[in-house]
């Protein structure tokens, strides 16, 4: 998901010409996501916590 890439995109034709118009965006600035493949595993001490960042452009600014 971090590293994904959203394209959005139209075609109109029009009488001379197609006309395509794309855009794209990332959903997260930042990540930082703590897991363990260990069913077993504690909670780690300290307060790890997942941290996700989302970018401006998921809001639409």
């Amino acid at each position: 998901m971090f590293g994904a890439t959203i394209f959005f995109g139209t075609d109109t034709q029009h009488e001379k010409a197609t006309v395509m118009q794309q855009a794209r965006f990332n959903f997260m600035r930042e990540a930082r996501i703590w897991y363990s493949r260990d069913p077993n595993q504690t909670v780690l001490p300290g307060g790890f916590e997942n941290e996700i960042v989302l970018s401006d452009e998921f809001f639409g600014r």
